[in-house]
């Protein structure tokens, strides 16, 4: 059964994914704002904003990639009362803002002990559907058609400058999303994934949580909106979980509600061939 633990755990987790992000938020916004004056030379200073915030950017990304699969470690150890391995974290990354079961000077090797999965960085870059680096590319062409269609130079830079370190905050929490799907499908001990949900999250979260263990297949990816808040907390085989469908709302394009039955299920290991599918 899961750990009376997990849930508090993954709400602290993400709270400290969350002011990650929000860190990121805020460097991006306060250097726009220091920047992207109207009057000045728009290009030259928005290459400068660039060349700071990516590096800054991918560095965090960098971050989840370790964060993610040590919290999925940890909640699994907790789990199955065994001790977990974790290694030390590289020095620049102890800076960021951590959970306070997290270690940052690692943990002993102990036989029997849960291992943290290496994710590689294929997420680095990405956070989303569009990699950042593009998503980021095509804000001074959006401004440009600001002002060419009449919107005032001070109201497009603000508006564009608040959206770009929104994506900025957005590629850090989809990474870690993503990362910790990444490191469930390297976890043997986990089979499953679900989505632990804020009590106050939109319908369309409720709906992705309500759809229970979401096997470590190819096609099942930490779908995700801007600012989603939702965490992965890993499934064990064996454990019990509630599934029940939801559908869009007549009329509505974003609301989702619930029809028919919950239903009751067991996590199952997949096959090799069930989980490559």
């Amino acid at each position: 059964m899961p750990s009376a633990l997990s849930v508090p755990a993954a709400r602290e987790y993400r709270r400290a994914l969350d002011a990650r992000a929000t860190n990121i938020f805020g460097q991006a916004w306060r250097l726009w704002q220091a920047l992207m004056v109207p009057g000045a030379p728009r290009r030259v200073a928005y290459r400068r904003w660039l060349a700071v915030m990516l590096p800054r950017i991918e560095q965090a990304q960098r971050a989840e990639l370790l964060f993610a699969p040590r919290w999925l470690a940890w909640d699994v150890a907790n789990r199955l009362d065994r001790p977990v391995n974790l290694p030390a974290l590289p020095d620049w990354a102890v800076t960021y803002p951590l959970p306070s079961w997290e270690r940052p000077a690692g943990t002993p090797d102990r036989p029997g002990g849960v291992r943290v999965v290496d994710v590689g960085e294929k997420r680095v870059g990405r956070g989303g559907r569009l990699p950042i680096r593009e998503r980021l590319a095509q804000v001074p062409s959006i401004i440009d058609h600001d002002i060419a269609t009449g919107d005032p130079e001070a109201r497009s830079l603000n508006r564009r400058g608040r959206q770009a370190a929104s994506a900025a905050a957005t590629a850090i929490q989809r990474t870690a999303q993503n990362a910790y799907d990444d490191a469930v499908k390297g976890q043997r001990l986990a089979v499953a994934w679900r989505r632990l949900t804020e009590p106050d999250a939109c319908t369309y979260c409720q709906m992705l949580a309500w759809r229970g263990a979401v096997y470590r297949n190819s096609t099942h990816d930490f779908e995700a909106h801007r600012n989603c808040r939702c965490v992965g907390v890993s499934v064990l085989e064996g454990e019990p979980y509630s599934t029940q469908r939801w559908v869009r709302r007549r009329g509505t394009k974003y609301q989702w509600v619930p029809e028919g039955p919950v239903r009751q299920h067991t996590a199952r290991t997949l096959s090799d061939t069930e989980r490559d599918s």
